[in-house]
């Protein structure tokens, strides 16, 4: 990615470093990457496969299917070495290094060794996709937009609307954020390319965009972060949260409509702003 904080943040979860990569176009902006492989990256594949797309599946399918299932090397900061008496720090499974040592050199000669390593504690907890709690679909969407959102806010006239939209090739994807977000509905993009492939997308605006980005702030990195407060800057939301069943204007019974008016006095409102009349009635915003 080029967000340098978010995959800081993601190296700080997986205990690695992060390495800068160069530009691929002079006027490109930095990368940066961090990696795990091996059991730590085999056992993450395991937690995260149920919340991923059908194509990513089949990419930790066959990811996990070349894994011979042992961890070949481990360690926790500050512990000792498992064989009973030793004190020396632990250098790999469980073992000081020259206990690790001695065992690897006696079960090469196909001898059994007096001491073995110890299993790697787990990593990370499983969680099931059909039971995860509202938090977990709320973290799950909010690592989607960091790397695939849009936030922004178009002007309407005198007022200005935020706006969530994500746009991606998987339709799979795109259903279950449509599904978080409440979003009406999910649209398919026209390419210029035919040789593309086709992309997918759900948007979510005003109201409901705002309450979510209000949600989602406090966990994205610097960039979507701004952009999310640039949007929200100028928005001044006219929507009743609240609105009445019936119409506010005196003796009339007309259901609601819109600023708790019905929809003649919403509409005789209207036609005297346009015209620039003082209003006959007020509505509530």
């Amino acid at each position: 990615m080029t967000d340098r904080d978010v995959v800081e943040r993601v190296a700080k979860l997986w205990g690695r470093a992060v390495v800068p990569l160069s530009r691929c176009a002079a006027n490109h902006r930095p990368r940066y990457v961090t990696t795990i492989k091996g059991s730590p990256a085999a056992t993450l594949m395991q937690v995260v496969r149920p919340h991923l797309s059908s194509s990513r599946q089949t990419q930790v399918d066959a990811a996990l299917a070349t894994w011979h299932g042992r961890a070949a090397r481990w360690d926790v900061a500050g512990a000792r070495c498992s064989v009973r008496g030793c004190a020396r720090p632990m250098a790999r499974r469980g073992l000081c290094k020259p206990h690790y040592d001695s065992w690897w050199k006696t079960t090469k000669r196909g001898l059994r060794s007096a001491f073995v390593p110890t299993a790697a504690p787990p990593t990370w907890s499983a969680i099931n996709a059909e039971g995860c709690a509202d938090t977990c679909h709320v973290a799950w969407l909010a690592g989607l937009l960091e790397g695939e959102g849009c936030f922004t806010a178009t002007p309407t006239n005198a007022n200005t609307y935020p706006i969530i939209s994500v746009e991606m090739c998987d339709k799979h994807v795109i259903d279950r954020v449509r599904s978080i977000l409440g979003s009406p509905s999910v649209t398919s993009c026209d390419h210029a390319n035919p040789a593309w492939n086709e992309a997918f997308r759900t948007r979510v605006s005003g109201h409901a965009a705002a309450s979510w980005m209000r949600i989602l702030r406090p966990l994205m990195g610097q960039r979507r972060g701004a952009a999310i407060d640039a949007a929200l800057a100028g928005y001044a939301p006219i929507r009743l949260i609240d609105p009445p069943e019936t119409c506010i204007v005196p003796d009339c019974a007309e259901p609601h409509r819109s600023r708790g008016l019905c929809h003649k006095h919403y509409m005789s409102w209207m036609r005297d702003q346009e015209k620039g009349r003082r209003p006959r009635v007020t509505p509530l915003r």
